[in-house]
Protein backbone atom coordinates (compact mmCIF):
# COMPACT_ATOMS: atom_id res chain seq x y z
CA UNK A 1 0.00 0.00 0.00
CA UNK A 2 1.27 3.45 -0.90
CA UNK A 3 0.83 5.37 2.37
CA UNK A 4 2.18 8.66 1.00
CA UNK A 5 -0.25 8.67 -1.94
CA UNK A 6 -3.08 7.74 0.43
CA UNK A 7 -2.33 10.80 2.57
CA UNK A 8 -1.66 13.19 -0.33
CA UNK A 9 -4.55 12.20 -2.56
CA UNK A 10 -6.87 9.93 -0.59
CA UNK A 11 -7.08 12.20 2.44
CA UNK A 12 -6.76 15.35 0.34
CA UNK A 13 -3.62 16.81 1.90
CA UNK A 14 -2.35 17.91 -1.53
CA UNK A 15 -5.51 19.99 -1.97
CA UNK A 16 -5.44 21.72 1.43
CA UNK A 17 -2.33 23.87 1.33
CA UNK A 18 -0.99 27.28 0.51
CA UNK A 19 0.00 28.01 -3.13
CA UNK A 20 3.41 26.86 -4.37
CA UNK A 21 4.43 24.15 -1.90
CA UNK A 22 7.24 21.68 -2.44
CA UNK A 23 6.44 18.08 -1.51
CA UNK A 24 9.59 16.12 -0.68
CA UNK A 25 8.89 12.39 -0.72
CA UNK A 26 11.61 10.38 1.02
CA UNK A 27 9.78 7.06 0.72
CA UNK A 28 11.17 4.29 -1.48
CA UNK A 29 8.86 4.10 -4.49
CA UNK A 30 9.18 2.98 -8.09
CA UNK A 31 10.14 5.61 -10.71
CA UNK A 32 6.72 5.30 -12.37
CA UNK A 33 5.05 6.07 -9.03
CA UNK A 34 7.28 9.11 -8.52
CA UNK A 35 6.49 10.43 -12.00
CA UNK A 36 2.76 9.90 -11.47
CA UNK A 37 2.88 11.58 -8.07
CA UNK A 38 4.80 14.54 -9.52
CA UNK A 39 2.28 14.88 -12.35
CA UNK A 40 -0.71 14.75 -10.01
CA UNK A 41 0.85 17.27 -7.65
CA UNK A 42 1.77 19.60 -10.54
CA UNK A 43 -1.89 19.60 -11.59
CA UNK A 44 -2.67 21.00 -8.14
CA UNK A 45 0.11 23.60 -8.21
CA UNK A 46 2.58 21.66 -6.07
CA UNK A 47 6.22 20.92 -6.86
CA UNK A 48 7.61 17.45 -6.08
CA UNK A 49 10.97 15.88 -5.35
CA UNK A 50 11.46 12.14 -5.16
CA UNK A 51 14.21 11.90 -2.53
CA UNK A 52 14.69 8.47 -0.95
CA UNK A 53 17.44 8.26 1.67
CA UNK A 54 19.98 5.67 2.73
CA UNK A 55 21.75 5.40 6.05
CA UNK A 56 19.11 4.25 8.51
CA UNK A 57 18.46 5.61 11.96
CA UNK A 58 22.18 5.99 12.67
CA UNK A 59 22.66 8.16 9.57
CA UNK A 60 19.58 10.21 10.44
CA UNK A 61 20.82 10.86 13.96
CA UNK A 62 24.32 11.75 12.72
CA UNK A 63 23.10 13.86 9.79
CA UNK A 64 24.95 11.64 7.32
CA UNK A 65 22.11 10.23 5.20
CA UNK A 66 22.72 9.74 1.49
CA UNK A 67 19.86 11.60 -0.24
CA UNK A 68 19.11 10.60 -3.83
CA UNK A 69 16.86 13.35 -5.15
CA UNK A 70 15.08 13.43 -8.47
CA UNK A 71 13.10 16.36 -9.81
CA UNK A 72 13.50 19.89 -11.06
CA UNK A 73 16.86 21.54 -10.27
CA UNK A 74 15.15 24.66 -8.92
CA UNK A 75 13.06 22.54 -6.57
CA UNK A 76 16.22 20.72 -5.45
CA UNK A 77 17.77 24.11 -4.64
CA UNK A 78 14.67 25.06 -2.65
CA UNK A 79 15.04 21.85 -0.63
CA UNK A 80 18.66 22.43 0.38
CA UNK A 81 17.76 23.94 3.77
CA UNK A 82 15.81 20.74 4.53
CA UNK A 83 18.44 18.36 3.17
CA UNK A 84 21.53 20.03 4.70
CA UNK A 85 21.01 18.87 8.30
CA UNK A 86 20.04 15.37 7.16
CA UNK A 87 23.02 14.50 4.98
CA UNK A 88 24.31 14.87 1.47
Amino acid sequence: RDAVAAVLFGQGVAQVRKPGPLVIDISAIKPAQARDRARRLAEQGCAHLDAPVSGGAVGAEAGTLAIMAGGDAADFARAQPVFAPLGR
